[in-house]
């Protein structure tokens, strides 16, 4: 990973980036050995949530806000990749446009990506 980036992780559970991270933590606990643990704590900094849900327009409005404070303090240009992984047909084609919407596809101040997947259910 690089030196700088951030995660900033959306759902629609209204939890805190701290909340967030610990899920993060228990999910990496179950996967690392427990001697790379202690390593675990810059990396787990980097993450940071806000509730979303993709389905309703005004949700997105808080995205350029959160995001721009997470750049600002760790420093970082405007590069950002967008992962989007949703089960809902209908919303596939609609999150590169809200994205569009709240001026995240500009490239004035870095590039701008989207991967976005149809999540599939077992």
């Amino acid at each position: 990973m690089p030196e700088r980036y951030a995660v900033l992780a959306t759902g629609r559970s209204k939890v805190t980036d701290d909340t967030y991270r610990r899920e993060v933590e228990q999910a990496l606990k179950q996967i690392m050995p427990e001697n790379e643990w202690e390593a675990e704590s810059d990396f787990l900094s980097s993450f940071h949530y806000t509730d979303l849900d993709p389905s309703v327009l005004s949700d997105y409005n808080r995205l350029p806000d959160k995001l721009e404070i997470i750049r600002q303090n760790i420093k970082v240009g405007g590069n950002m990749l967008f992962y989007l992984s949703v089960t809902a047909g209908a919303l596939w084609s609609h999150l590169p446009r809200n994205l569009a919407l709240q001026g995240l596809n500009n490239e004035g101040d870095g590039w701008k990506r989207d991967d976005h997947r149809k999540a599939f259910r077992i």
